[in-house]
């Protein structure tokens, strides 16, 4: 509690403003203190303020009738050859597999998670961040280039560059900056897949791919607007810290004009989750 300007009452301090009390996920404050809780698919750990992941194929093997894979926060299941999922994602019948695998980029490494397949693997790239024609986006380029031609004469041509890590801000990936991203497409044994901005944790019913930051060119003068990429928050670096600044990425905050804050936090750095079903 701390003195109120009546120097007579008290008022209670809500640790939670600053920092998240320390919280992985979510702090609440109470009369004269606060905790910690997690989201679901998640628990308290020892410390009473980070979140450790539950895996629920270790009890009953998460229900699922013949292969249960656990992810961020979640778990899915999956059938043998020859087999395909029931309508409540569970049990197995025998039958052909109808196909209708989704695919994703993974931006920041150039591997899938277990259980995916890996379609290819390469570079990340984009326009030179102070160039205003060229692509807006941001590609994942394959690591293996074939050609149609043998060459060319012409002048008038579109450049691609590599993507740089530029800024981290408030998160603990400094040792990334100036180097170059790499990328991977993925496939999934789910038929559906998107981008949700703003959090780690993917809706209910949905499976977590990967989770991290959001990242985009910057805004300062001189540097072009390009898409809006989710990097990996195991992210790896490739090549050398060269810092030749060809394309590159920063991470994302919230501006409260028009937003809401809370539940956004103008100081923290903003994430983001690639979620399949």
């Amino acid at each position: 509690y701390q003195l109120s300007s009546n120097k007579k009452s008290c008022n209670d301090i809500n640790p939670c403003l600053q920092n998240n009390g320390g919280c992985s996920h979510t702090c609440n404050n109470t009369a004269g203190s606060y905790y910690c809780s997690c989201r679901s698919g998640y628990q308290l750990s020892s410390n009473k303020k980070s979140c450790n992941d539950i895996n629920p194929c270790l009890q009953n093997n998460g229900g699922c009738s013949h292969t249960c894979i656990n992810t961020i926060g979640s778990f899915y299941c999956s059938c043998r050859k020859g087999y395909q999922l029931t309508s409540n994602r569970r049990g197995c019948s025998e039958g052909s597999t109808v196909s209708t695998h989704a695919i994703y980029v993974r931006w920041g490494l150039n591997r899938c998670r277990e259980g995916t397949d890996l379609v290819y693997k390469g570079y990340a790239a984009g326009n030179r961040y102070n160039v205003g024609g060229g692509t807006s986006d941001y590609l994942c380029l394959t690591d293996q280039p074939t050609y149609l031609n043998s060459g060319t004469s012409n002048s008038q041509f579109s450049s691609l560059y590599g993507v740089e890590y530029e800024s981290f801000g408030d998160v603990a990936r400094h040792h990334l900056t100036n180097y170059e991203m790499s990328c991977a497409l993925c496939r999934t044994t789910l038929s559906m897949t998107f981008m949700l901005p703003g959090s780690s944790e993917c809706p209910s019913g949905w499976i977590t791919e990967y989770n991290g930051y959001l990242m985009s060119e910057s805004l300062s003068g001189g540097h072009i607007g390009k898409s809006t990429i989710c990097v990996d928050a195991t992210a790896q670096a490739i090549g050398s810290r060269t810092d030749s600044n060809p394309s590159m990425v920063y991470v994302m905050k919230i501006d409260c004009t028009a937003l809401p804050c809370p539940p956004y936090d103008s100081t923290r750095t903003l994430s983001c989750a690639v979620c399949s079903q």
